[in-house]
């Protein structure tokens, strides 16, 4: 479960001088489909260049949510999944509202 994260995280940290410049805006050839970069854009264009990385995140939390409250959680114990995932979900907003890395439309 760890895998899609971890590729993506490779993926955009070897090509992170192509997605930001120095001043940290978006590379011009990830939003124009290069070949060298094209295969990036999936992972970025939703989020603020500042924030490219924020894919990762997501994966992570859409994990927790999904599989670890199954793993770590017992039959019993069916409180404890319940308040686990209310606690990751508080946790994911309070990111998601304190960074703001989506795009505006």
């Amino acid at each position: 479960p760890i895998g899609i994260p971890s590729i993506y995280y490779l993926l955009l940290h070897f090509q992170k001088s192509v997605v930001k410049n120095e001043d940290g805006k978006l590379n011009e050839d990830i939003s124009m489909g290069s070949p060298k970069t094209g295969h990036l854009t999936f992972l970025i264009k939703s989020y603020k260049p500042e924030y490219y990385y924020f894919e990762i995140v997501e994966c992570i939390r859409r994990l927790l949510l999904a599989s670890v409250i199954g793993v770590i959680t017992s039959d019993e114990d069916t409180a404890f999944s319940a308040i686990f995932g209310i606690l990751i979900s508080l946790v994911f907003n309070w990111m998601f509202i304190n960074f703001k890395p989506y795009k505006n439309k």
